[in-house]
């Protein structure tokens, strides 16, 4: 495929992934949690390279980085005759995560209440308050004073559901605060602004939109979509692009977050390229593999 078309096309998607910069781990693992359907048991080593191959993924980077997420325990490597496969492990769910869906928005109004948690102690191991901390600060918390985490809004009943799922029910006070006494609006947003660092997320989602912008002007030409293996590396770097800002998103209120706050820019971008590419990065991965290996399926 060497028409000028297809030349460009293949820039375009080469200078979304240099601005992306996403490793190959990180592409395998948003593959297996973003394009494969969930019920699949296994895909063979075949099939990984010719379904990252547009995104410039060489076959040796790949069999490199599908080794090292073996060895993290992030795949499980099976073997049937001189074929190798490999699946997701379960126990590694949280590496494979979908990307956030793109039609979700700030909820319009906040009562002002906030999920407070405290109560560390010297009963707790380090690795268990770190443990904590980590899954803490991944869901738009922060630490207000030493020994208290917070966050406007929040969810008091996840919290505690998280630490029952890590054995350590009543470890930790988990707070349902109705308000904030003694805080008026402007310390507020200080606190805020200081504790989030909104001034970074901000910068990110503005990133996102400059890099993905020229992807979608580029899309948006008709015969571009006749090109299903770039519209699937698009849309590839498209999800990686978005799992990374909103990640990094603590979801606070919106009336607690600057008036020309990006995200709503953001995410509708990211959903017209989703609603150009979508349906034939689809196609792109039945054309790789129509069917699980039916050898391991069982």
């Amino acid at each position: 495929m060497n028409s000028p078309i297809a030349l460009a096309q293949r820039h375009q998607a080469d200078a979304a992934l240099a601005l992306c910069r996403p490793s190959v781990n990180e592409l395998v693992l948003g593959l297996f949690a973003d394009a494969l359907p969930a019920t699949e048991k296994a895909v063979w080593l075949g099939e990984l390279i010719a379904l990252l191959a547009p995104l410039g993924v060489s076959e040796r980077a790949l069999r490199t980085g599908v080794f090292r997420l073996v060895q993290q325990g992030a795949l499980l490597a099976h073997r049937s005759g001189r074929r190798s496969a490999y699946s997701t492990n379960p126990e590694s769910n949280a590496l494979l995560a979908p990307a956030p869906p793109m039609m979700r928005r700030y909820q319009p109004r906040w009562p002002g209440n906030w999920t407070l948690v405290t109560g560390w102690n010297a009963a707790r191991t380090p690795e268990q308050s770190l443990r904590v901390r980590a899954y803490l600060l991944a869901n738009g918390y922060q630490q207000l004073r030493s020994g208290v985490y917070g966050r406007p809004g929040g969810d008091p009943a996840a919290v505690e559901a998280a630490l029952i799922a890590q054995g350590d029910p009543g470890a930790l006070l988990v707070c349902d605060v109705a308000r904030l006494h003694g805080i008026g609006q402007g310390a507020l947003r200080t606190l805020v602004r200081q504790s989030w660092e909104l001034d970074k997320v901000a910068a990110a989602y503005e990133r996102f939109i400059e890099q993905f912008q020229h992807v979608l002007a580029a899309m948006s030409e008709s015969r571009w979509r006749h090109e299903v293996q770039w519209a699937f590396a698009a849309h590839t770097l498209l999800l990686h692009g978005w799992r990374q800002v909103v990640c990094a998103d603590p979801q606070l209120p919106v009336q607690l977050l600057p008036a020309d706050w990006p995200a709503e820019r953001a995410r509708a971008l990211a959903n017209r390229l989703q609603h150009l590419v979508g349906p034939d990065a689809d196609t792109f991965v039945d054309t790789i593999r129509p069917r699980a290996p039916q050898a391991l399926a069982a």
